[in-house]
This record gives C-alpha cells, structure tokens and sequence, in this order.
C-alpha cells in the first residue's frame, strides 16, 4: 500500500548540489574558524559545549534551506551532503585550532594541506595536554574521549540538520515546487486509535466524527496537518500526530509528538471533508 502515501521522487540536480556545496563549505570555514578561537582562549567549559552545538547546528541549517532552495528530493544525496560538509567542517575546525594553539608560528595553508602533519602535531598536543577549567590539564585518553565526542556532535549534527526539515516536506512534482501547510486541525478523541491508520487509509474520514475539538485543558489530543501544493490541486497530503502534554524535569509543560500518519495522500475533496467534519464539530461543542 505504498501509493497510498507520498514518497520523494529522489531527483536532484547536481550543477545546483556542486554549486551550493561550496557555499556550505565556506559559510562553514568561517564558522571553524571562530569555533578554533572559542577552543583556544575560552576558559569556561559551558561556553565551548555551546560553540560546538553552534558549529553543528548553524552549518546544518544553512545546509537544510539550500538543499530545499536546489529542490533536493532524495534523503540519500542530503544526508551524504551533510556528512561530506560535516567532515569538511571537522577538519577546517581542526586546523584552525592548530594553527591557533601554536601561536599562528607556522603557514594556516601549510597546516591545511597536510593533513598526516597535522594529525601529528595533534597527538604531541594530545601528550602535552590542554588547559581547562581551574588551569586543570586535559590529556591522553580523557582528551582523546572528549575530542571524539566533539567531532561526533559536529558532523551529526550537521548531517542530521541537513536532513530535518526535508522529512516532514512534500514535493509537487507538477509544478516544480515544495508543499505548503494549508490547514491545521486539533481534535480530541472518544475513541481508540489503533484503528486510526487503517480507516484514514480507506479515506473513510466520517471516522472523525467520532472527535471533538481540542479543549484549552486537554493533555492528549490528535493534530492534523494538509499540506497542499500552492499552484495545483494534484498534490496533498495529510499527517496525524498525537500530542500529548508531559512534565519536564523541572515541572513544565512539554508538548510530545507522536506521528501516527505521515504524508497520506489525499484529494481536495478528501480535504473539504475533513474541514466540513470539523467545522460541525466545533459547532456541536
């Protein structure tokens, strides 16, 4: 039944990849390289923790809106994207730290195209050790743990963000352009939902009847989300998460997600259903 929900078409253009490729790198040079200065001089632990989730998030972003502007629809080409722009990144970090630590005494070029110098010059810092908190020397297999955590949160981090926003996005390949979310619906259900799937599926939506609209004091409900292409009526989906309010470690509201449908594929009469359905309910509120 894989028809029954909207898959990428996998098409990419790889001039666009090349081109935005190299942009990504760039914006992500620049980002190393004040990562590099943040490692050197900041004496405060919490900070670097910061700097490292910033040179994973930032690049990952940028990479994110530039495969969506290239009209990117294969997760395989974006996660490869990210993983090739993350190890690009981690090594642009790593020689800017090294050009940095050693007090800018040797060519930042010379360090960037050796890389079995650098790693080299590496493990004598790695023997030497690093000053942390309270002048506190970090070195040897602690340093290695933490150096690999780091990396570890670079290029995930830029490779999961690359990816992100385009999983939950939808492409009319009609028209050449990404989705939009038309209409958003919150109801409350009276009912089990372990038949959910299978009845949305047979597009009996008359099943949500059986809901009602979702009240300021609910802590469980069900949000609906119409995605429609903006210039044709070929392409629209539907996906239904169950939101559920939780308490935090500290006691505050949380909202958490659960998708329980994703992208069902569905008409525009399908659509003024669903919008006729709740509409009546609010009225039976």
């Amino acid at each position: 039944m894989k028809d029954l929900y909207y898959k990428n078409s996998g098409s990419f253009s790889l001039p666009k990849l090349f081109l935005f490729a190299i942009s990504s790198v760039i914006l992500s040079s620049i980002i190393a390289f004040i990562y590099a200065l943040i490692a050197r001089y900041n004496p405060f632990v919490y900070l670097q923790f910061i700097a490292t989730l910033g040179l994973a998030v930032i690049p990952g972003m940028v990479n994110c809106q530039l495969l969506l502007i290239a009209k990117v629809r294969n997760k395989a080409i974006s996660v490869s994207y990210g993983l090739i722009v993350g190890f690009i990144t981690l090594y642009f970090s790593w020689s800017f730290w090294v050009y940095v630590i050693l007090n800018y005494k040797y060519s930042l070029d010379i360090i960037l195209l050796s890389p079995i110098g650098m790693l080299e010059t590496i493990k004598e810092i790695n023997i030497i050790g690093v000053k942390s908190i309270s002048n506190f020397k970090l070195n040897g297999l602690l340093l290695w743990a933490i150096w690999l955590i780091e990396s570890i949160i670079i290029v995930g981090g830029i490779a999961y963000y690359s990816i992100a926003d385009q999983i939950v996005r939808v492409f009319c390949e009609n028209c050449k352009i990404w989705c939009q979310v038309a209409k958003t619906f919150e109801l409350e259900n009276k009912v089990e939902l372990k038949n959910l799937e299978r009845v949305l599926e047979a597009k009996n939506f008359s099943y949500l009847k059986s809901f009602f609209p979702k009240s300021p004091k609910s802590s469980c409900w069900l949000r609906l989300y119409i995605r429609k292409c903006p210039s044709c009526t070929n392409t629209n989906t539907l996906t239904v998460s169950q939101i559920s309010v939780k308490a935090d470690s500290e006691g505050n509201p949380t909202e958490v997600d659960k998708e329980l449908i994703n992208h069902l594929l569905i008409s525009t009469q399908d659509i003024e259903q669903v919008e006729n359905i709740y509409q009546e309910s609010i009225k039976q509120a």
